[in-house]
């Protein structure tokens, strides 16, 4: 699939918007939120694409994400010129972050965070990847407007092994929606059809995941290394885990030999 314009982000005309301190230096190192006695506040819909300038009005410094009625309006997606953020931004953004995990990690590790949001330079959008299974979720109402989806799930088919992609919200007891692909499912035995959990690896440990309505977008993922660090302190010990959740943290120690 060839980048083609507003199928990943939604890119209208930026408007800009004007810095209330002196904060350059700040947004050129690397701070990605500007909250709002930070920045001029302009009635604009939320998820509209702002150019920052500096408080003279003399200089563009960074591109972003603007909602005003947010306590964070403006987070800050690039500043490199030319301050565009479209299709090709967020393309090379994604190819940057599946790079990134590629190299970092192991064969034996198919479950991980694909995009950390700010981290990636994607603000406000979080991807984790569950083998062949992928599930979307974002921060926010200027986020959600401002990505597209649909663009990003084919995105993620062809570029980065992803045969099923799953959309979650924010809303508290939500049911994600499955955008590509489809889920497996089998009989209870009791007239009840569900959703069979999703398989992966994690350091050669085998988990599932609820990607539909699991917490989170269905596991713990950012525990990765915590979990490996309890299984090489768990040989002949006795361990309790409190507050389980799937269950990681065990299954960790009693591969440690707990």
């Amino acid at each position: 699939m060839s980048v083609k314009q507003n199928i990943l982000v939604q890119s209208p005309s930026p408007i800009a918007v004007r810095l209330q301190k002196d904060l350059v230096r700040n947004v050129k190192r690397g701070h990605a939120w500007l909250y709002s006695d930070a920045v001029e506040l302009v009635n604009v819909p939320s998820g509209s694409v702002a150019l920052l300038e500096d408080r003279k009005g003399d200089a563009t410094i960074a591109a972003g994400i603007y909602d005003p009625d947010h306590p964070i309006p403006f987070r800050v997606c690039t500043t490199s010129p030319p301050y565009r953020l479209d299709d090709a931004w967020l393309s090379k953004q994604l190819f940057a972050a599946l790079k990134l995990r590629r190299t970092a990690l192991g064969s034996d590790t198919n479950g991980f965070r694909l995009v950390a949001g700010e981290g990636d330079g994607i603000p406000g959008a979080i991807i984790d990847v569950y083998d062949r299974v992928a599930v979307m979720k974002f921060d926010g109402g200027a986020p959600e407007a401002f990505y597209r989806p649909e663009g990003i799930a084919d995105w993620l088919v062809e570029h980065a092994g992803i045969e099923t992609v799953v959309l979650r919200t924010r809303e508290r007891g939500s049911v994600g929606q499955v955008l590509r692909g489809e889920l497996g499912q089998h009989h209870t035995g009791r007239g009840q059809t569900v959703n069979t959990p999703v398989y992966f690896q994690e350091n050669g440990m085998t988990f599932t995941a609820d990607v539909l309505s699991g917490q989170k977008t269905g596991f713990f993922l950012d525990q990765r290394d915590n979990r490996a660090l309890i299984r090489t302190l768990s040989n002949q010990r006795t361990v309790l885990n409190l507050f389980s959740f799937n269950g990681g943290f065990s299954v960790a120690a009693g591969r440690g030999g707990a």
